[in-house]
């Protein structure tokens, strides 16, 4: 049986104070070379947390409208790199695989949910 595919959310940044970029990709190696191209300041991966492709983009979604206060602009995110990963395993946790595709479609964000 093959194995599913694996997509990643990432956390990339030029220091661990931020700001980062939050994002999915199926190559985060390859995703850090390509911002890298346009960024003054040397760009590091920080993290990649594999998740099944076919969730990622919902998984990517949930996250930035849950931290969408602390944008800067695009899917840059004016926090840290170890609250970026928190950000990112709590959102693994906090919603079930079954719910997804609803709390997508919807303007939720992880305090409706406590």
């Amino acid at each position: 049986m093959q194995e599913p595919e694996k997509s990643f959310l990432y956390v990339i940044a030029a220091s661990e104070n931020g700001p980062v970029k939050l994002g999915m990709s199926g190559n985060p190696e390859r995703r850090l070379k390509q911002l890298q191209t346009g960024h003054a300041e040397r760009l590091n991966l920080y993290h990649a947390e594999p998740v099944p492709e076919e969730k990622a983009r919902i998984y990517e979604r949930l996250l930035h409208k849950n931290i969408g206060h602390n944008r800067t602009h695009g899917e840059w995110f004016n926090i840290t790199t170890s609250q970026a990963i928190n950000y990112i395993l709590f959102t693994l946790i906090e919603y079930e695989p079954s719910d997804l595709y609803a709390l997508a479609e919807t303007d939720c964000s992880i305090q409706d949910y406590k």
